[in-house]
């Protein structure tokens, strides 16, 4: 399974984010998977990945919400 958390440089909600991707993981009984934070640099980036937002979680390059 793939896990990335989509972010702007500087988001407020990064952080945050990032602690209740960690707590529905190890929830979901996958505390050692791995969760990769990529930051959106740009207007190009941003629709090249189908950036909705900061932060945005991915699940296998799909946004679950």
């Amino acid at each position: 399974m793939d896990v990335e958390l989509l972010v702007v440089a500087d988001c407020p909600g990064a952080a945050p984010a990032r602690e209740l991707l960690r707590a529905a993981l190890t929830h979901a009984e996958l505390p050692g998977l791995e969760v990769r934070v990529t930051v959106i640099a740009d207007e190009h980036q941003a629709q090249e990945r189908r950036f909705a937002g900061s932060p945005t979680f991915l699940i296998d390059g799909v946004d679950p919400f």
